[in-house]
């Protein structure tokens, strides 16, 4: 994995940075500056057929499974290369691309077909259910109702209702401690947006749903996905219920980071 994330850095980044500057001429509108489709075109080939050699000569496995890595992990190292973010490249595409790695080891094809069928029905009959109150009471936006259909769907197929139920029981307290003390937030203005979109949705649930998936279908059964499927839920309704609740202080709260007072609703 190493080996791999070291030549996906070196030759996907180099030649991306290559071919970019001398060929490139259509830019991304939603990456960082500078960024081109040729560069990334470039990225993609040269990083998955040097992460494969490297794999293919390293790694005794299928052909075809390793093919697979190489291709799905540069695609995801390509996205982050390209991102508008402050982390630099140098150092997320390496770390993204072992993260993927990784959980694309711990995947066993058989089990990821052995789910039960009939969860789609039950999955469906729950939406319908919980889909009144949420259109009638404007909980989430299309985008977040979309993206929320995709979390609960991954986390009943692999966890069934149970582990469903954990995963709603952050958005139904977080709607609850939200509404608490609602006039004294609009008084002073520091009330959350009442209806979340697709950011929400996947800052507090995009790991409790990859927790879920790899409890599913690691090829050990893994206890410590599910802890962190758990956990993760914990520490997000957590963070919401001490959010909404502590605002409702009549003292000014302090940054933990440098104990000075700041304004209620003040991010940190």
């Amino acid at each position: 994995m190493a080996a791999a994330c070291i030549v996906i850095t070196g030759f996907g980044d180099g030649f991306a940075t290559v071919i970019g500057k001398r060929f490139g001429k259509s830019h991304f509108g939603w990456a960082k500056e500078g960024k081109t489709v040729e560069g990334s075109m470039a990225f993609f080939v040269f990083a998955s057929v040097s992460s494969f050699l490297i794999l293919r000569f390293m790694v005794s496995e299928s052909v075809v499974r390793l093919f697979f890595y190489a291709v799905f992990t540069s695609f995801v190292a390509g996205i982050v290369e390209v991102l508008d973010v402050t982390i630099d490249d140098n150092l997320s595409v390496p770390i993204s691309s072992v993260v993927v790695l990784y959980v694309l080891s711990l995947v066993s094809v058989k089990r990821l077909w052995a789910f039960d069928p009939v969860l789609f029905i039950q999955y469906g009959v729950i939406i319908l259910i919980l889909g009144y109150p949420t259109l009638k009471y404007n909980v989430l936006d299309k985008k977040g109702s979309l993206a929320a259909f995709f979390v609960g769907l991954i986390t009943y197929l692999s966890l069934g209702f149970r582990g469903f139920m954990v995963l709603l029981s952050l958005h139904v307290i977080g709607a609850v401690t939200t509404r608490i003390g609602i006039r004294d937030k609009k008084m002073r203005r520091i009330e959350q947006e009442k209806i979340r979109s697709v950011d929400n949705i996947l800052a507090n649930g995009l790991v409790p749903v990859l927790g879920a998936f790899l409890y599913f279908v690691s090829k050990t059964n893994n206890g410590l996905f599910y802890v962190g499927f758990v956990g993760s839920i914990a520490a997000a309704t957590a963070d919401t219920t001490s959010s909404e609740i502590g605002q409702l202080s009549s003292k000014k709260p302090r940054l933990i980071t440098s104990w000075k007072e700041v304004e209620a609703g003040t991010d940190g």
